[in-house]
């Protein structure tokens, strides 16, 4: 089953679970490489915030949410940076804890490649991981990412998939045909 996440920009209500991740799970130390300068996980939320919803070029931000309730369910970046080569982004991605397993990783990331405007900035997207974290490594895999060779070691897997400009390639960007995701066997869960 799909999950049906949006993809959108953060809001007040969203700062209390936003800080909740970063102190609960050790999420600021991950989050806060986009912006170094933010001292406090009250103060990453705002640059996430702003840049949410005015996003200078090669740098975008969304909350990440259930399409039905609209509950906030994580963050994702995709965005230019000093580790990427021209015409490649790079991916963030956080999942709140009670909401892994369920597909949303997977669904933001798709959409993600399939955004026609992101498309055009961009030829391909680069994806780092920890190596135990199975759930990631299933999930890019399973969108076509490969993994980069001599680039996996105890603390960090970087994996790389060209982004097709053609947003009727559904199966370069993990689709079949229909336009649904492809099926993968993520029996173990999905982050």
């Amino acid at each position: 089953m799909q999950a049906e996440i949006l993809l959108d920009v953060y809001r007040e209500e969203d700062r209390e679970p936003f800080v909740r991740w970063c102190d609960a799970e050790r999420a600021f130390g991950f989050l806060r490489k986009s912006f170094p300068s933010a001292e406090s996980p009250a103060q990453l939320f705002a640059k996430f915030a702003a840049t949410s919803h005015s996003a200078p070029v090669g740098q975008h931000v969304w909350a990440v949410r259930t399409r039905d309730t609209k509950t906030l369910v994580g963050h994702l970046e995709f965005k230019k940076t000093d580790k990427s080569d021209p015409g490649e982004g790079e991916l963030v991605l956080f999942v709140a804890p009670e909401s892994r397993r369920q597909g949303h990783g997977r669904e933001a990331i798709r959409q993600v490649l399939m955004n026609a405007h992101l498309q055009s900035a961009f030829n391909s997207a680069l994806a780092v991981c920890r190596p135990s974290n199975e759930p990631s490594v299933r999930i890019l895999a399973a969108l076509g990412f490969d993994l980069l060779a001599g680039t996996s070691d105890s603390q960090a897997t970087w994996f790389r998939r060209r982004v097709t400009r053609r947003a009727t390639d559904a199966r370069a960007n993990g689709l079949d045909s229909s336009g649904a995701s492809r099926p993968v066997d993520l029996s173990d869960g999905d982050s």
